[in-house]
């Protein structure tokens, strides 16, 4: 429990002062994310736990599997690089700071409570919070733009939630029970069923933003701070998809046929997000459209599967999850030290600025090598293990779509570092990023580099 109550706490304690947000928060942080390396690596796992020895169907259960603590261990690490970033960011304000860190651990709050809970409507709940923190959050900056963008992300979140827990109530009145794994053991294909599950499926796609769901999202990652942004892009929408895998393979609600058209959807988005990524002249959209474009891969898992009873698609969507939440926070963050030095995210005017943050451009372009694929990524086993799926199931437009999309995204990626290393076009007389702002980003780069070296024992540790 101390690994979903800790961020409550030290968002009350960040709260109550704000003044001491600087120092309360980045405790916090560095104390969740011990937690949550001694709960991954020195507790037994998996392991049900039942709140005050009330289990199912009436009682609250958490579910610690391996693959759990997997995505924790993204959240813990990806909220401690924003969280050192956001401490210098936001070091001249500190109503902003503090209004940021409260925010930011009811994220980590619903996110915790999100990977493990077992029970479809604690998952509500937890979708809820990590909604409602999220738009928050990405209302802080005090823009007009912002403003729209995040008023469209609440309504979004706000239907998407509607229809989950539309779900969730005839899932409730067919078989009378909550818990997942009881569902799982009850679940009968039925009228009910199925569209129980359309809508809960439906409403996790919309908060995902799957092609052509994903309307929200570019202006909603682009024009929020660039802390947020990490978060947003980083660790939100894999809350969603996080839920929407469970319940397709632990809680056994997914279909043949919905896999096929979640597939096409994911493979049409890759191209489409691919091209308008192409297109952009801000930085920061480029980045978000590739995004959705990074989404449409996670949902090529769904038409796979149905053809392959072994492992390999969920081994590859699992590492590619684990690689975009890495190198998308980083890259945002990097994006933001770079924006810091010319205070506009228009390519234009981000010539020459190579020679000024060269440590934030090596940060982007190791988070670009991840989210191309290249080796040797965590991002390049993902897309391997299932490009090896497609080919191994003669699914050749799957794996043209993987070719064509690693092409696509090489343009868009290359085309903003050209810029940075190209001659500017105008004398520069810039300040430098200072080195806290450039660091996280660094490292959590790095991170999606490096754990491609430990791939085996990512997906051993998986298994159990």
């Amino acid at each position: 429990m101390s690994l979903v109550l800790t961020p409550l706490y030290f968002a009350l304690m960040v709260f109550l002062w704000p003044k001491r947000a600087n120092v309360v928060a980045l405790l916090g942080l560095g104390v969740q994310f011990g937690l949550t390396l001694y709960t991954a690596f020195w507790t037994p796992l998996p392991r049900r736990i039942t709140l005050g020895d009330w289990g199912a169907p009436l009682g609250i259960e958490l579910w610690l599997s391996p693959l759990s603590l997997l995505f924790c261990l993204l959240s813990s690490a990806v909220f401690l690089g924003v969280g050192l970033y956001a401490n210098t960011a936001y070091k001249n304000n500190h109503k902003e700071r503090s209004r940021f860190f409260v925010l930011a651990f009811f994220l980590s709050l619903g996110l915790t409570l999100l990977f493990v809970s077992d029970d479809v409507f604690n998952l509500y709940v937890a979708l809820e919070i990590v909604g409602l923190s999220a738009i928050g959050l990405s209302a802080l900056r005090p823009t007009k733009e912002a403003l729209r963008a995040s008023l469209t992300y609440l309504f979004t979140t706000l239907v998407g939630s509607g229809a989950y827990l539309l779900g969730v109530a005839l899932l409730y009145g067919e078989y009378g029970v909550l818990s997942l794994d009881l569902l799982s053991k009850a679940l009968i294909s039925s009228p009910t069923s199925n569209i129980a599950f359309g809508l809960m499926a439906a409403g996790l796609i919309l908060k995902t933003a799957l092609f052509p769901l994903h309307f929200w999202l570019p202006k909603a990652h682009a024009n929020a701070t660039s802390p947020v942004s990490a978060l947003l892009s980083g660790l939100v929408i894999k809350g969603s998809f996080f839920l929407l895998y469970r319940l397709w393979f632990d809680g056994g609600l997914g279909n043949e046929t919905l896999g096929h058209g979640l597939g096409i959807l994911g493979g049409v988005g890759v191209l489409y997000a691919s091209v308008l990524a192409l297109l952009q002249t801000k930085l920061k959209r480029i980045i978000a459209y590739s995004t959705v474009a990074q989404i449409g891969y996670l949902f090529l898992v769904f038409g796979l599967v149905k053809f392959d009873d072994s492992l390999v698609p969920r081994e590859g969507i699992l590492l590619l999850a684990l690689a975009h939440g890495l190198a998308k926070a980083g890259m945002f963050l990097a994006a933001g030290a770079l924006v810091y030095v010319h205070k506009k995210d228009d390519l234009v005017t981000l010539q020459g600025v190579g020679s000024y943050a060269p440590l934030s451009v090596f940060s982007f372009g190791i988070a670009a090598v991840s989210i191309m694929g290249l080796p040797p990524s965590l991002g390049f086993f993902g897309k391997w293990l299932l490009l090896l799926s497609a080919f191994e199931h003669r699914e050749m437009i799957v794996a043209g779509v993987f070719i064509a999309g690693g092409v696509l995204s090489a343009g868009y990626m290359f085309r903003p570092l050209s810029v940075f290393f190209a001659k500017p076009t105008h004398t520069l007389s810039l300040q430098r990023p200072p080195l806290w702002l450039e660091l996280p980003a660094l490292g959590l780069s790095l991170g999606a580099l490096a754990l491609g070296f430990f791939t085996s024992h990512i997906l051993d540790y998986a298994h159990g």
